[in-house]
């Protein structure tokens, strides 16, 4: 309401001299404007109030036969909205509470009237009015969103009990809304039981037919508290499924596995066979010249069953790796010692390649603890896959050299084919391999570098790959410093070394 704006005021009365002096008191009032409309007989007054074209009404308490608490009952009754207030002349608590029960916003006695107090009266019953109407507003639409969201809620007062709920909070409890609000909050206590006072972290109840509500207690700021409900069923459902998706595919893994070791020992021991007996025809035509023919043939054999049992091999040792079944044989171990064994059994393919294969070891370098065999494998891999890959007339460069800590790195460079930079991650992988083709150059399975890369990790270490394509590739295994071990005694070839 602004200053200047027009207050229209129904006035129902049958006593006209009490009407003049409501209407004289009103004109007093300088700071608003009153519009007054007058009704003197009850139905009227009761029609003239529900066609809401005022924004205040006056009523006597006595009209006609009837009085003003039942005019504005059934004004109530009728959805009226227009603030009301009761004039008397007669001083009564009992009319006063009948007045306030009826829905009048005040009781004002006509012989103690003032313009003032009957100012202050309506605008004060405006304001009322106004909030009533705007909390109405927010109370509909709190009921509408309550009833509307996909979540059963409920709110408890801060002394405990219960004010409001939707109909999904008692659907998701398995209750039965249609009782008394009494006899409702009595089976929400039963349900639930301490849980609401608890306000404990989120718990499941399990409902008929088997769906599971989840069920969480939230403080509210006033010191009440809210209960909200969820159906989890299809999440529980989704859950199950995945957690049977898992064990099928860890199941599946494990099949693999187990079928990768048992196919390979298979295979291993008739190749053992054949190289066994390979070496025995071998033997015995040592001294025959006329079987020549034969012994190249067994030397064939031989290197084809050497080729395949290494494969085999690989596939064995990357199944126990990936099952979790290697187990290191971890001992204080001479690093130098096993690089120049494994230069020196590589060397003899690098001749036949024509690749210059060179070897160099920093002074200072100590003890690993490490286990022997899964070095000597690593180590040989990194090579036998830098002489594959570079061509005749190229070169493979060892070194082992001390890092900042007192941790050591192993290197392996080549100047071979290299590796396009979208491939160095992917090569990682078991049965990856740079040349992916249908038409391969290089024979392989992809197995050497993820062993190896597995290998280090099992040994706290890190594997890099950096390289360009057609100028080479430098792989370097970084073994950190909680795994090396000074030298306690130094050999005299320990320096720096050169082989080609």
């Amino acid at each position: 309401m602004q200053s200047g704006d027009v207050i229209r005021v129904l006035v129902i009365e049958d006593d006209e001299d009490d009407l003049y002096l409501t209407r004289e008191l009103l004109q007093e009032v300088r700071a608003r404007q009153y519009e007054v409309t007058w009704e003197r007989e009850p139905a009227e007054g009761l029609q003239a109030l529900c066609s809401q074209a005022f924004d205040v009404a006056l009523v006597d308490y006595y009209v006609s036969g009837t009085t003003g608490v039942e005019i504005l009952t059934r004004a109530v009754d009728a959805g009226v909205e227009t603030p009301a207030i009761l004039l008397t002349g007669l001083g009564s608590e009992d009319v006063d509470f009948a007045a306030m029960q009826a829905g009048a916003y005040d009781y004002l006695e006509k012989g103690s009237l003032s313009s003032s107090l009957l100012d202050r009266s309506i605008r004060y019953a405006m304001q009322a009015a106004g909030a009533r109407s705007e909390l109405a507003e927010k109370s509909a639409l709190l009921e509408t969103t309550l009833n509307s969201a996909s979540a059963g809620i409920a709110l408890f007062n801060r002394a405990g009990n219960l004010v409001n709920w939707n109909s999904r909070f008692a659907s998701l409890l398995d209750l039965d809304a249609a009782h008394s609000a009494a006899e409702f909050e009595a089976l929400v206590r039963k349900r639930l039981g301490d849980l609401i006072e608890q306000g404990r972290r989120p718990f499941e109840l399990r409902r008929s037919g088997g769906d599971v509500t989840e069920v969480r207690v939230e403080d509210c700021p006033d010191g009440g508290r809210v209960v909200v409900c969820i159906d989890v069923s299809e999440r529980i459902v989704f859950q199950n499924h995945l957690v049977a998706a898992k064990e099928e595919a860890e199941a599946a893994s494990q099949a693999k596995s187990n079928f990768i070791a048992s196919i390979s020992h298979e295979l291993r021991t008739p190749l053992n066979s054949i190289i066994g007996f390979s070496d025995l025809i071998e033997s015995d035509l040592a001294d025959s010249r006329s079987n020549e023919t034969h012994r190249g043939y067994v030397g064939h054999i031989r290197q084809s069953a050497d080729h395949l049992l290494g494969l085999i091999n690989n596939i064995l040792d990357l199944s126990e790796i990936e099952a979790g079944r290697w187990e290191l044989e971890e001992e204080p171990l001479d690093l130098c010692h096993v690089v120049r064994m494994a230069v020196a059994l590589v060397t003899s393919l690098a001749e036949t390649s024509d690749v210059d294969l060179q070897l160099k070891v920093e002074a200072g370098i100590g003890l690993v603890y490490a286990d022997a065999n899964a070095m000597k494998k690593i180590i040989i891999n990194l090579l036998s896959n830098a002489v594959k890959f570079t061509g005749s007339g190229g070169q493979v460069k060892v070194a082992l050299e001390l890092r900042p800590g007192n941790g050591i790195a192993l290197s392996v460079s080549d100047t071979g084919i290299g590796i396009p930079s979208d491939a160095v991650q992917r090569i990682m992988e078991p049965f990856e391999q740079v040349d992916s083709g249908s038409v391969r150059r290089w024979e392989g399975m992809g197995l050497g570098l993820p062993i190896v890369k597995r290998l280090v990790e099992l040994h706290d270490g890190s594997l890099e790959i950096s390289s360009v394509v057609d100028e080479g590739t430098r792989v370097t295994i970084s073994i950190p410093p909680s795994r090396c071990r000074p030298m306690v005694e130094q050999s005299p070839s320990r320096g720096a070394a050169l082989v080609s």
